[in-house]
């Protein structure tokens, strides 16, 4: 059986919308989201059972990343506008997978992995090969992380679903942490350094430290990328 290859989808929350739990300024907030969705969108890239990534955003900072890169495609469109938010975003990712690679399986990365590396979105796109719908279970085991599905379809009918709910997804825990592990308050924050956060989350998050008293994230970070796609 032929290795299956993946579209990811990356929904990006607008920045300003960002991190609402965090109680630094609105500026670090939204430098703090850029930092890992461009560290995020870095790994991905690098993954090497990934062959192209769907980047879904309103975002104009994530503007550059137009033509950066043969294996990304921006779509820049207003999902985030209603209720059903990261769902309607997850679909309009699924439909651009689904024109460019038909045949290819879909995984959804959450934009705020603040610790993930191409050789763990790899490792743990390895272990989920053979479910057809799949996610993982997030570091406090009352959410997800990661989603897939075998092919595009499935992921566009999944993301249609008026309750967002399908049946037949396997739930998976046993994962290497840096895939589970989502920031959306500063206490996540912390916990992701001794992961290893991606170098301009390093950067942003020191600033946070400086800003909020008693959180340290003065260490944990990853060697810088050499790519000059999302140099910014």
């Amino acid at each position: 059986m032929p290795e299956r290859r993946w579209t990811a989808v990356v929904p990006a929350l607008p920045f300003a919308m960002s991190l609402p739990q965090f109680t630094c300024s609105p500026a670090d907030r939204e430098r703090l989201a850029h930092a890992m969705t461009l560290d995020v969108l870095e790994a991905t890239l690098g993954a090497g059972s990934i062959d192209r990534v769907v980047v879904v955003s309103t975002e104009r900072a994530l503007s550059h990343l137009a033509g950066a890169d043969d294996r990304l495609t921006l779509a820049l469109d207003r999902p985030w506008l209603n209720e059903r938010g990261v769902r309607d975003a997850i679909a309009l990712g699924a439909l651009h997978a689904r024109r460019l690679a038909p045949d290819s399986g879909v995984v959804v990365v959450p934009a705020d992995l603040a610790a993930i590396t191409p050789t763990v979105l790899d490792e743990t796109l390895a272990r989920l090969l053979d479910r057809s719908a799949a996610v993982v279970r997030d570091s406090r085991g009352r959410g997800h992380t990661l989603r897939t599905w075998a092919d595009p379809t499935g992921a566009v009918a999944a993301s249609h679903r008026r309750d967002g709910t399908e049946s037949r997804v396997e739930v998976v825990a046993e994962v290497d942490a840096r895939a589970r592990h989502d920031v959306d308050t500063l206490e996540d924050l912390q916990a992701a350094v001794p992961l290893g956060l991606g170098p301009r989350t390093h950067v942003a998050a020191r600033r946070v430290r400086r800003a909020v008293r008693g959180v340290s994230v003065a260490t944990g970070s990853r060697p810088q990328p050499a790519s000059a796609a999302l140099a910014r």
